[in-house]
């Protein structure tokens, strides 16, 4: 494969990836993001995407929480919401078509 170089230029660091596409949409610079969030937001920016030329690692998300709140069932039942809906995504990541 072709080499790529092995430093990058950190030009900046979003508090959402909506945020980082309003950022880039007014720059020259490249962000890289989860195809499912481009699948759901991309429309709303003009900005192209592509598939990286390279491999990149897996995404990992955790939740935190206090611990006093484990056991409020308020708090446990929303985890579980979490955890449902992240395991959805992941099952429908691979059916999401995007421009990619």
């Amino acid at each position: 494969s072709e080499y790529l170089g092995d430093w990058r230029l950190h030009f900046a660091t979003a508090t959402s990836y909506v945020s980082g596409l309003k950022i880039i949409e007014r720059t020259n610079f490249l962000m890289t993001l989860p195809k499912l969030v481009w699948a759901k937001v991309g429309r709303y920016f003009p900005l192209v995407a592509k598939k990286l030329p390279f491999e990149s690692p897996e995404l990992r998300f955790a939740v935190a929480w206090s611990p006093p709140l484990s056991n409020d069932k308020g708090h446990m039942w929303f985890r579980t919401l979490i955890e449902k809906t992240a395991n959805q995504l992941r099952e429908n990541l691979d059916k999401v078509t995007t421009n990619a």
